[in-house]
């Protein structure tokens, strides 16, 4: 399989992480142990880090064009917004690559583009900004399919609901399948000969986000491009691909990976009752990050220490709850047993030896994790199934 994308250096706070991967970098280093030959078209710095020597010695093809320099992506939390270096209106910009071949996967660059040539082309834009389409540079394959998140999808078709997005792009696009990535609410696939189909997330011990969509985008192509599967059962091992990687943070992915860990039920999220307080400066930055990466994943957060008592969904109706242990003392531990409704789950999140008091429920399933990005998961899964 051919991969045009991008190999970058990432670095992150909390979880520590410092690597070289990148979308194409990462894409080839998953799926080259069940993709008999893995080709990379990248760019690279004439003095590049040690990420494409370590992508050759995985035995990938690495073919790469001299940039002007490296770019890197630095994190504070997974969820958190990278900052850029250089700043993406600083990178020079290269001329296109022109890669062909029967399977393509292609991601978007920020220092140049790919213009492709495919009888299987699996377009990934990944960009947070206007998103162009797979033929706007002159791109072309026989079957195309679209690997797309909800904000990709309605900003390409300019269309707020998703099945008549994805409709449109069908259409437009001439597209045989588009994939839309939910997290973790799993992936719709729009085909363009059957109905929508849900594909559900599978739960990990461990929710680790960078680079998930190169991994799903991946596999998907390998299983939907190479292998000939449908777009369903692709988007499904890639599904359980993701999750093994979210795991293990290891590359590459086997075969057959995933294959125990159990799917997300098909639900929609219901509220979450984030508890906390913000009497610090620190306290305050975690619970305010919470509240808007819930909301991102899809969820409604209920959340005393920041809403005023009139705003939002009433206490009560939350299906789970979200506590930051860092900030709990008598009083909040006396509100969350006097509101909390028996069965509900309960998501802890201590990053330091659990305290006995996290177990602050008697009368609830209760869940502890040190890493707040797997907190926010396990929330809206716990959510989605109570």
């Amino acid at each position: 399989m051919h991969i045009a994308g991008g190999v970058y250096k990432e670095t992150c706070e909390l979880p520590a992480w410092n690597a070289e991967y990148g979308s194409g970098g990462r894409a080839a280093a998953a799926v080259c142990a069940v993709s008999s030959e893995t080709v990379l078209h990248t760019y690279a710095p004439r003095n590049a880090g040690p990420g494409i020597s370590h992508l050759r010695e995985m035995g990938i093809d690495i073919r790469a064009r001299e940039s002007a320099g490296a770019i890197a992506f630095a994190y504070f939390h997974p969820l958190s917004e990278p900052h850029v270096e250089p700043a993406p209106t600083q990178i020079h910009q290269e001329a296109a690559l022109r890669v062909s071949g029967e399977t393509v996967l292609r991601f978007s660059f920020l220092e140049g583009d790919a213009l492709v040539e495919a009888g299987r082309a699996i377009y990934d834009p990944q960009m947070s900004g206007v998103t162009h389409s797979f033929d706007a540079n002159g791109s072309r394959a026989n079957e195309l399919a679209l690997v797309l998140n909800e904000f990709e999808l309605r900003s390409m078709a300019a269309m707020e609901d998703l099945s008549e997005a994805a409709d449109r792009l069908l259409l437009e696009q001439r597209a045989v399948t588009i994939v839309v990535k939910r997290g973790p609410r799993g992936a719709l696939v729009f085909d363009s000969k059957a109905g929508p189909s849900h594909v559900p997330a599978f739960r990990s011990s461990r929710v680790f986000k960078i680079g998930t969509g190169d991994v799903f985008s991946a596999m998907f192509a390998h299983y939907w491009g190479e292998v000939g599967y449908s777009a369903v059962d692709a988007t499904v091992l890639a599904s359980r691909a993701v999750a093994s990687y979210c795991e293990s943070r290891l590359l590459p992915i086997p075969s057959g990976a995933g294959f125990n860990l159990e799917p997300v039920g098909l639900s929609q999220v219901g509220a979450i009752a984030l508890h906390g307080r913000v009497d610090t400066l620190g306290r305050r930055y975690v619970i305010e990050e919470a509240r808007f990466g819930l909301t991102q994943l899809g969820a409604t957060v209920i959340c005393p220490a920041l809403d005023s008592p009139s705003k939002g969904t009433p206490f009560s109706e939350s299906r789970a709850v979200l506590v930051l242990v860092d900030s709990i003392n008598d009083d909040l531990l006396h509100n969350i047993r006097a509101a909390q409704t028996p069965g509900v789950p309960l998501v802890v999140l201590t990053e330091e030896a659990l305290d006995p008091q996290a177990r602050v429920v008697s009368n609830a399933a209760v869940v502890a994790t040190d890493d707040f990005t797997t907190s926010l998961y396990w929330a809206v899964w716990a959510a989605m199934s109570s």
